[in-house]
């Protein structure tokens, strides 16, 4: 194969790789909004399924604890304490 096109093959799998990041944080910003307006109003449930799928797109995304992750796994330490559900509430808060 033509060297030409491995660089060509590289650059194009570069471009979708950014495209592919930008739309699972364009995804992750769609779960946690509601997320968190399901959280205000009390829907906890639903609040829980958002911010935790906003976590892992998030997660996905960075490849590692950033400021924003702490921010949604804080949340769902907050909304998993508030259920008693201590052992989840304490997996999110110790890496939030």
């Amino acid at each position: 194969m033509h060297t030409g096109y491995n660089e060509e093959i590289a650059l194009i799998h570069s471009k979708l790789d950014v495209r592919e990041t930008q739309i699972s944080r364009m995804l992750a910003d769609a779960h946690f909004k509601p997320g968190i307006l399901c959280k205000k109003r009390g829907d906890e449930k639903r609040a829980i399924e958002h911010l935790g799928k906003a976590l892992e797109l998030t997660e996905q995304c960075d490849g590692e604890m950033t400021e924003r992750s702490a921010r949604i796994a804080d949340n769902l330490g907050a909304l998993y304490a508030s259920q008693n559900a201590l052992a989840d509430a304490r997996k999110h808060y110790s890496s939030a």
